[in-house]
Order: C-alpha cells, then sequence, then structure tokens
C-alpha cells in the first residue's frame, strides 16, 4: 500500500488571498516511510503576527527561498 501524508503551512486561512509558506510531505509505501518533502516557499507578501504564532514561521526564514511555482513540479513527483 503506497500513500502521501502531507501538510501545509500559510500566512492565514483565506483561499485566494493568503499564500503557502511550507510544504511537508512523506510517501509511505506498507506503511513505512519511503521519501520525505520538506521546503520553505517564499510567499511574497507579510506573515501576519497571528500565522507567525501557530506555525513558527518568519518573514526572514522565507526570504529568498523559492517561489510556490518553482517548488510545485519537485513536490508533485
Amino acid at each position: 500500500m503506497k500513500f502521501i501524508a502531507f501538510d501545509l503551512e500559510t500566512t492565514g486561512t483565506v483561499p485566494g488571498v493568503d499564500r503557502i509558506v511550507e510544504i511537508g510531505a512523506v510517501r509511505f509505501i506498507n506503511g513505512q516511510p519511503e521519501a520525505i518533502f520538506s521546503t520553505l516557499i517564499d510567499p511574497l507578501k507579510p506573515i501576519p503576527p497571528g500565522a507567525s504564532a501557530v506555525n513558527g514561521i518568519t518573514d526572514d526564514m522565507v526570504k529568498g527561498k523559492p517561489l510556490i511555482e518553482s517548488i510545485l513540479p519537485a513536490f508533485a513527483e
């Protein structure tokens, strides 16, 4: 059995307004971790203090990181 568990951290909860700041994923085969994917993403907008309080990710941490468009192909793979 194969499956992927993934988690997104964002700048907030409003679709179309807020953006992804981190993607993490683990691919499992027969219940065992087979591959791990994790990356921070520059949302091209400030991260509100409330979001940073929840996910622990700050503007300084994402500054200069890849944009979501460049991350998605690797994530899909």
